[in-house]
């Protein structure tokens, strides 16, 4: 918890925004973010609150089918996080000359590269919320016009950040696509054979 924060800290302090408000934020963002993952690689581990000791009564009283319940639901959030990560690194892969285009165009060079790194990584929890969305099936959308699914991607106009070439193009939409929300009912096959 304290390196993930740390590390955020760092990103807001390079990105320019060094005010203590933002400080604050951001320790407190960190904070929250690292424990509720800490919180639920917890309750993902069929012993992990007993190891640990922390709210055991608490986790007693739980009816049994509520435990499962949580700890499948956890199970299936997690693999199609992973399947969305996998998605986006695809994504990032086979847009990467989109985003260079970008970046020659604005033509930034030393720190100035570094700061946009920087500030683009805070689109990456954002390409993994909707790598998860486009699993699903509905797909999301980003700036006016514009729509992206496993069917159909038409994009309008977007911001000018090197990491929004990643997008899927129309290009790369295949019919074999719509096939891709059979996934969520796997993953939640698979968490009923874990949990069990």
């Amino acid at each position: 918890m304290a390196t993930y924060t740390a590390i955020v800290l760092f990103v807001m302090l390079v990105s320019g925004h060094a005010g203590l408000p933002q400080a604050g934020m951001a320790v407190l963002g960190g904070v929250l973010v690292s424990g509720a993952a800490l919180a639920a690689a917890s309750v993902v581990h069929p012993d992990g609150l007993r190891a640990a000791g922390v709210l055991r009564p608490l986790t007693d009283r739980l009816p049994a089918a509520l435990r499962v319940g949580v700890r499948g639901g956890l199970v299936v959030t997690g693999l199609l996080v992973v399947a969305a990560s996998f998605l986006a690194l695809l994504w990032m892969f086979l847009g990467r000359s989109r985003s260079m285009d970008v970046v020659t165009a604005l033509g930034v060079t030393g720190f100035d590269a570094v700061v946009l790194a920087a500030a683009q990584a805070t689109y990456v929890g954002s390409l993994v919320a909707w790598g998860t969305s486009w699993i699903a099936g509905p797909g999301f959308v980003v700036g006016t016009g514009s729509h992206f699914g496993p069917t159909a991607a038409e994009a309008g106009p977007m911001p000018v950040v090197p990491l929004l070439g990643a997008l899927p193009s129309t290009s790369e939409v295949h019919p074999a696509w719509s096939l891709v929300p059979l996934l969520v009912v796997l993953f939640g096959m698979v968490a009923g054979v874990l949990v069990r």
